[in-house]
């Protein structure tokens, strides 16, 4: 399929974050989950992206176990047959497909492969993780 799939690692780090009490400890198990090696090996990057997502977990609902499952269900069952990608062919609007280099959960080869199926453009923001651009 054209979805993408969390790897056993990244689906048991999901189950952790249900256990964390605190939005700093949720914070430092989700950042590694969204982005590359690259962003979490770099202490500066690394520290601005825990401080961006600790302001998100801090306004969050507090997590409850059928949505981290539910959520997991989703990330490994997502999946768009061929024949649904082609009909966004016929949206008359123009179309941007835009992807990050460092996100885990969806790989640039499947955004390209989406843009390509759907002639579209598609653009690759180097420094970009998961649901943060």
């Amino acid at each position: 399929g054209w979805g993408s799939r969390a790897s056993i690692a990244d689906s048991l780090s999901m189950l952790k974050m249900f256990r964390a009490t605190d939005a700093v400890s949720r914070t430092k198990i989700a950042v590694p989950i969204l982005y590359g090696k690259r962003s979490v090996n770099d202490p500066a990057t690394f520290e601005r992206l825990l401080d961006l997502h600790m302001e998100r977990f801090g306004k969050r609902q507090p997590l409850r176990l059928p949505g981290v499952v539910g959520h997991i269900t989703a990330v490994n069952t997502h999946y768009v047959s061929y024949s649904r990608l082609l009909k966004l062919r016929m949206i008359r609007d123009r179309i941007l497909v835009v992807s990050a280099a460092e996100d885990k959960l969806v790989p640039c080869t499947a955004s390209q492969l989406l843009a390509d199926v759907i002639q579209c453009k598609h653009v690759m923001l180097e420094n970009g993780g998961h649901n943060c651009i």
